[in-house]
């Protein structure tokens, strides 16, 4: 929101006066915070201060130049989405480890992102009224959401129960072990794409994917 971007510009420039604040400060305060964030949230704060700036110089309360126009945004390199076409779809599952196929079929079942699947736990999933809870300590929103358990992945989830056993996860790796980091699934998924012979995959894209063949569906 733009009261919490007020909020860390604040605490970084303190008590300084715009015409203070110079185009180092402003390089200053990328570094700090791409220690935390990603370029694009830091060129959203960036913007925030800039137009404190140019609204200043129109009131006639700034006279020099806008410190952040000099420093300049951060580059983004934002990634074109890109979608997997059936035959794709085909090449990679037959490509994949039992362990990825049944992660890569929830992937493209749910639109569930990678470290809502390999966390998912069976006290998540209702399978007499077919709905997953992902609990809001655990999404990118930290608003608590409800997938719906289609035919094909009830049937996956099923089969998932008799491989885990006891285990409090749904998926587990293949030596048998929960996921730990958000990078696990890496070198599985980057080799299962280089046998299928797909190029620039990225796991997110799987949940574009879902998101679009649900819309072609008739999904809001």
């Amino acid at each position: 929101s733009v009261h919490y971007k007020i909020k860390l510009l604040s605490d970084f420039f303190g008590d300084k006066n715009l015409s203070q604040i110079t185009p180092k400060d402003v390089d200053d305060y990328k570094l700090l915070r791409l220690t935390e964030v990603k370029p694009s949230t830091v060129n959203r704060e960036l913007a925030c201060l800039s137009h404190l700036f140019n609204l200043a110089k129109r009131q006639q309360r700034f006279f020099g130049e806008n410190p952040v126009s000099i420093s300049k945004l951060l580059p983004e390199h934002n990634q074109v989405e890109r979608i997997l076409k059936m035959e794709e779809e085909t090449e990679l599952l037959s490509s994949s480890s039992p362990e990825l196929k049944a992660i890569l079929l929830c992937a493209l079942n749910t639109g569930m992102r990678k470290n809502e699947i390999i966390t998912l736990k069976w006290e998540n999933l209702d399978l007499d009224r077919n709905i997953i809870t992902i609990e809001h300590t655990n999404t990118k929103s930290k608003k608590t959401r409800r997938i719906p358990i289609n035919s094909t992945l009830r049937k996956l989830l099923l089969e998932q129960k008799l491989k885990v056993g006891t285990s409090e996860y749904v998926f587990l790796s293949s030596t048998g072990q929960p996921y730990k980091r958000h990078d696990s699934l890496k070198q599985a998924f980057g080799g299962a794409c280089k046998r299928a012979n797909i190029k620039g995959l990225r796991f997110h894209d799987l949940r574009h994917t879902a998101a679009t063949r649900m819309i072609e569906a008739g999904a809001s």
